[in-house]
């Protein structure tokens, strides 16, 4: 709940209006048309009430911007609001928490398609080692992290240990799940 002291039908109104740009800027991004989901959430930014703009609503849209740019194959920018997304992150919930956590795979992925591996795997073997740590990442949404990785490096410059150790982590997050559906 918005706390600005403007009548609640104007609190609603007035959040709803970000929101509508970010769900607008979301279907865009979905359906392929990344110029006008880079529109809507560039709209979205502008639009966060001063009450509401927590570095948390900012970093989603900046990670959601990000994300656009490297669909464009624009790097250098998808690589700076990725690492904006990343501090304001960082700056809500502190280093060790599940969005910290996509972000650096995110930026593993960039890393590999400017063909800087070195970065990559510095940036891998980070999120690895964090993802880990936080308690609030699902199995699922690490998985699903360290696949979209992989692809990324597309098995060809990861370092060998940490490709294991990744691996390993899938298949006996896959095998519980494996036992969960037949025991359930």
């Amino acid at each position: 709940m918005l706390n600005s002291g403007a009548p609640k039908e104007v609190e609603v109104v007035y959040s709803e209006i970000w929101t509508t740009y970010i769900e607008i800027g979301c279907k865009a991004f979905e359906s392929g048309r990344y110029e006008t989901a880079e529109r809507m959430l560039r709209a979205a930014v502008k639009e966060v009430p001063k009450e509401m703009s927590s570095p948390g609503a900012v970093a989603r849209i900046a990670e959601n911007l990000g994300d656009v740019f490297l669909k464009q194959n624009r790097l250098p920018k998808a690589e700076k609001v990725f690492k904006r997304a990343l501090q304001k992150y960082a700056d809500v919930y502190g280093k060790l928490n599940r969005h910290c956590v996509r972000i650096n795979y995110k930026l593993t992925a960039l890393y590999v398609q400017q063909g800087r591996i070195d970065l990559a795997n510095s940036w891998n073997r980070r999120s690895f080692l964090y993802a880990q740590s936080v308690r609030t990442l699902t199995d699922s949404e690490h998985c699903q992290c360290i696949m979209s990785t992989m692809q990324s490096f597309n098995m060809v410059g990861c370092e060998p240990e940490l490709l294991s150790a990744q691996w390993r982590l899938i298949n006996k997050l896959q095998a519980c799940e494996l036992v969960e559906e037949l025991i359930g």
